[in-house]
């Protein structure tokens, strides 16, 4: 019995310590809860500020945060480039006007935004600027959702700025695309705007650089070089930007045509991984931010490089080129492919829209299809996105009017046959149906003029219209 009680007492004794244990750790939990102090070295843990508290970017930390009562933030994304974006959900008009309110009483100062009606009602964007971190917020009123991106990248380009003179031009003068068919696959376009300049977008592998060098300079008067206001690329594969090596590697190229700007969105390292394009892509990138070394402007300097921002505005004589998606608005690892990584332009040319896709995939035209509503898609011309070959039912359903349709004739892949466009016979059937035309370019170069009306475009017998 008496080795029985001494047990019971013992067991009483370590139940008791144990029980005093548990109440200190307690203890020193509740506090570290509320002093904030680490448990590892006893030093106050560095509280995190403004939206810091909802991202692992430090760089958010100098950016206050959105509140609202129903605000919601997805997880924060590096987009390359020096910027991060974060997304602010379930958010309102008053949200959006209040929070810039907020950036201003924080000391941002506002650069610029795209005005009242920002692009048509459907997205409004304002940049602001503080100790060299630039901060650019747009508001997305149909899905009510604000996108942050906070970036050291402050370059902006001045074409974000309507021009205070207008230039003096021909009575006669007139805005002209050019579509034309590239050497293996695809297509390359650009505008000659009414004062002689060109706009180019995309243009293939270097191999087109002499042709097309040459035939800018057959649109300008003679002993005159080419004048480029900007290049805009799409995304980063060989065939739609690799044309800018030939300028790398052929340097008499250079000194034959002047380029102002150059516009491209290069995502994150992390992206091209996840999209099996870790080796190409970086290399391509490298020579967007390389061409400063071996291109020249009208004065004979570096010329601009610029990144594309959702709701920027570019303006031109007569016109308007709008920011209507960029890649980061969807985690690079749901992409499709990296054809996602396409920005999306609208240009408006004497009122009239030309929708530039680039390769967009299916992940890309669904987000930016439910942006606007379908009238915001009554388009003059529409690229086909991808060759022709990304052409989904569900996504031309939420096109509006369309004019005409245009992609090239070779498939992806480089070979010769039927035009991409009857890979997907079914949907594209749909798309001819609403298009009031639908063509490929052929061996040749299609020439609208501005204002288009359906069925006037001049088909040239060759590629440029001479024999190469």
């Amino acid at each position: 019995k008496r080795n029985i009680i001494i047990l019971i007492s013992s067991l009483v004794v370590i139940l008791a310590a144990c029980a005093g244990l548990a109440l200190v750790f307690a203890g020193r939990d509740s506090e570290t809860e509320q002093t904030g102090q680490t448990e590892q070295t006893g030093e106050p843990a560095e509280e995190k500020k403004g939206l810091g508290k909802y991202s692992e970017y430090e760089i958010f930390e100098s950016v206050p945060a959105m509140t609202g009562k129903d605000v919601v933030y997805n997880n924060a994304v590096d987009s390359g480039g020096g910027d991060h974006l974060i997304i602010a959900k379930n958010t309102s008009p008053d949200d959006y006007r209040i929070y810039l309110s907020v950036l201003e009483e924080d000391g941002f100062e506002k650069i610029l935004d795209n005005g009242e009606n920002g692009i048509e009602g459907y997205v409004y964007t304002a940049h602001y600027q503080k100790s060299g971190l630039l901060v650019v917020v747009s508001y997305l009123s149909k899905l009510r959702e604000t996108t942050i991106t906070a970036s050291e990248n402050t370059l902006l380009s001045d074409r974000l700025y309507p021009a205070e003179n207008t230039p003096d031009v021909p009575a006669d003068a007139a805005t002209k695309l050019y579509a034309y068919e590239l050497e293996g696959l695809g297509m390359g376009m650009f505008f000659q705007l009414k004062t002689g300049h060109f706009i180019m977008y995309d243009g293939g592998t270097k191999t087109e650089l002499p042709h097309l060098v040459k035939y800018l300079e057959s649109l300008v008067p003679e002993g005159e070089k080419p004048i480029v206001d900007a290049w805009f690329i799409s995304h980063s594969h060989t065939d739609h930007m690799g044309i800018l090596s030939g300028f790398a590697e052929e340097k008499s190229y250079s000194d034959r045509i002047r380029i102002e700007n150059v516009y491209y969105f290069d995502p994150c390292d992390e992206a091209a991984a996840l999209n099996g394009e870790a080796d190409g892509v970086p290399w391509n990138l490298r020579l967007c931010r390389a061409a400063s070394e071996y291109l020249k402007n009208a004065d004979g300097e570096k010329p601009g490089q610029y990144r594309p921002r959702l709701g920027e505005r570019y303006y031109f004589d007569g016109v308007t080129v709008d920011v209507i998606y960029t890649p980061d608005l969807s985690p690079a690892i749901e992409w499709d492919t990296w054809n996602a990584s396409s920005v999306v332009f609208m240009f408006t040319v004497e009122g009239q829209k030309v929708l530039l896709t680039g390769d967009s995939d299916w992940s890309s035209q669904l987000i930016y299809t439910s942006m606007f509503d379908k009238d915001y898609f009554d388009l003059t011309v529409y690229q086909v996105p991808h060759h022709g070959i990304n052409v989904y039912k569900q996504i031309t359903s939420r096109l509006g009017k369309i004019g005409t349709a245009i992609y090239p004739s070779k498939k992806v892949g480089g070979d010769a046959g039927p035009a991409a466009f009857t890979a997907r016979k079914p949907q594209n059937e749909y798309l001819i149906s609403l298009a009031g035309e639908a063509f490929a370019v052929g061996e040749g170069t299609r020439i609208l003029t501005f204002p288009y009306e359906t069925g006037t475009a001049e088909q040239l017998p060759r590629k440029f219209g001479v024999q190469e």
